[in-house]
């Protein structure tokens, strides 16, 4: 599905975002960050995991025990001015728990300010849980 709604990514690109959304809810249900939404690249299998809502609502059920929302970058406020200290280190706190990096590249720092302008273009921005 990533392959079909994003035509810039590959068979073997859209295997690794798929990997990392995986570390990504094992950060969230071992509560490594509380309201950090994943980076830009990540956030694309997120979003389409979500449209499947009753698969979803369960997967988020059985997973961390509540249903997980989810407010994408454009329709929350700007990003906080805190967001890269407060969501600049999943890699870290992955590694640190255990929890194995393989595609570090898509773990991009959060940005401030890209998105305000032109939220469609941001390239590099997180989303709020």
């Amino acid at each position: 599905m990533l392959m079909e709604t994003y035509k810039d990514i590959s068979t073997d690109r859209a295997l690794e975002i798929v990997y990392e959304l995986e570390n990504f809810y094992t950060g969230v249900r071992d509560d490594l960050w509380s309201d950090c939404g994943p980076p830009y690249e990540i956030d694309k299998a997120f979003h389409l995991h979500i449209i499947n809502t009753r698969l979803y609502a369960a997967f988020s059920e059985n997973t961390f025990g509540r249903f997980l929302h989810h407010s994408p970058f454009w329709s929350a406020q700007p990003p906080p001015s805190d967001i890269q200290v407060r969501c600049g280190d999943h890699v870290k706190k992955l590694r640190d728990h255990g929890i194995p990096v393989t595609y570090e590249n898509l773990w991009a720092p959060p940005t401030r300010g890209k998105c305000e302008g032109n939220p469609y273009s941001c390239d590099a921005c997180h989303c709020e849980l």
